[in-house]
């Protein structure tokens, strides 16, 4: 499993070429970083090294936020707000370690926040709580870890299979708290007044048709009136009778703020009508082992929550799988600077950088510039490639990699590259080499 980053430039010269290599069985991890400018050949070589680690059986997911990383064999799924697919925040992984419901709701929350304008206090304390008892509504119960599983089902009283939650499922389950909050009903009486308002609608477009003449249409119509406002009298019955038990009022006090609960519907409504959270997985061609998430459609902070919640979602599997010898998996991220800005150290891709080794999934990292990139992620990265650098970026750069600007400016684009690959049993200096990434014969 060694990839082949080019020849040395110096043995070259002496008339003794030998490749720069990365061996991924003794390379300390298999994380990789290139930073090239507009122009440096940057998507050319995310390419090759797609192509290469396929090659080895590896599965690689790609992030592209261009549209333009495009391996010849890669299975592709575009996420936009017109595509049927997406994903789900909400799916529970039943690891009794890593796994459950507060760490999925927590999750959630902390996407939110890192990626989008933050909640507040009391916006972040009521999703929190409508959270888990929508998950309870759903079989999910956040200290029962055998519920944490589709198969284990423990409501007696549903109708319906046990599935995962997903973001319709919340949207409207905050509808019906606002709902109650306002009228201090059930949600099934808001239904029913739903139904009536459609019904009055209906009845009174006929009655204007037909003259206000009655006809077997209209008295059917308000037979089902009729019926509806039963149902309401009901359901306004058993909602005054809850008070008396207390649990409508524990409601009223955990939901005593409407602008709280109708800030939280908009934020989840918004975030429902980005075209990322959708019940429909990627469909994925099951043979390929190059999976490419093209999501240059979607706007910044979309792009940011999408490679926020997938790359949580790859790096859970992989811990789950359990620890392993060699890599199995990589994910490739172009510019990254936008993902890692202002990244706290619990951000998955800094988790990822620092523990994801041990289970086989590498990162490669692309960039422009390094003003965002975090400390930890640099240290934590064994092969390194500069592609070319510009001279106004050059400083900033030199520090943060510790190279001298006058190295650097050697780098001839699309011809050469400065790498370093840290492996177990060799010194690990920069080296120059004549840049054509491949497997090594």
């Amino acid at each position: 499993m060694k990839i082949s980053l080019g020849k040395d430039v110096f043995s070259v010269r002496d008339g003794n070429p030998f490749n720069r290599e990365i061996d991924l069985q003794k390379v300390i991890n298999p994380h990789m970083f290139i930073v090239g400018g507009s122009g440096t050949g940057k998507t050319y070589n995310l390419i090759k090294l797609a192509n290469v680690l396929s090659s080895f059986g590896i599965k690689v997911h790609i992030f592209d936020v261009h549209g333009d990383i495009e391996p010849q064999n890669a299975s592709t799924v575009k996420f936009s707000e017109t595509s049927p697919y997406g994903i789900n925040p909400f799916e529970v992984s039943s690891d009794p370690d890593y796994g459950g419901v507060r760490k999925t709701v927590r999750n959630f929350i902390s996407s939110i926040n890192r990626t989008s304008r933050k909640l507040g206090p009391n916006q972040e304390a009521v999703l929190e709580r409508v959270l888990y008892e929508l998950f309870s509504a759903n079989g999910f119960y956040k200290d029962d870890p055998k519920t944490w599983s589709l198969d284990y089902d423990p409501r007696t009283w549903s109708k319906y299979p046990k599935k995962y939650p997903n973001l319709p499922d919340l949207r409207k389950f905050l509808a019906s708290k606002l709902n109650y909050i306002f009228y201090g009903t059930s949600n099934k009486c808001m239904q029913e007044l739903e139904k009536l308002k459609k019904e009055r609608q209906k009845l009174l477009r006929l009655l204007k048709k037909a003259g206000k003449e009655k006809t077997l249409e209209t008295e059917e119509i308000q037979k089902r009136i009729e019926i509806i406002k039963s149902n309401m009298i009901e359901y306004f019955t058993n909602a005054v009778k809850d008070i008396d038990t207390g649990y409508e009022l524990e409601n009223l006090i955990a939901y005593d703020s409407p602008d709280t609960v109708k800030g939280l519907l908009n934020r989840i409504s918004t975030l429902e009508n980005s075209g990322i959270f959708k019940s429909k997985a990627p469909d994925f061609d099951p043979s390929s082992n190059i999976l490419r998430y093209n999501i240059s459609p979607l706007g910044r902070d979309e792009q940011k929550m999408f490679v926020d919640i997938m790359s949580r979602k790859i790096f859970e599997k992989a811990r789950e799988r359990g620890v392993v010898s060699l890599p199995e998996e990589f994910i490739i991220i172009d510019e990254a600077a936008i993902f890692l800005q202002d990244a706290e150290p619990d951000y998955i891709l800094n988790v990822i950088a620092r523990e994801a080794r041990k289970f086989g999934l590498g990162l490669i990292l692309a960039t422009q510039s390094m003003n965002h990139i975090p400390e930890d992620i640099i240290d934590s990265t064994a092969t390194k490639i500069i592609l070319g650098v510009d001279e106004q970026k050059m400083d900033i750069i030199s520090r943060k990699l510790q190279i001298d600007k006058k190295v650097l400016s050697y780098i001839k684009p699309k011809e050469t590259a400065l790498v370093q690959s840290k492996h177990s049993d060799s010194k690990n200096p920069y080296r120059m080499v004549y840049i054509n990434i491949e497997r090594s014969k």
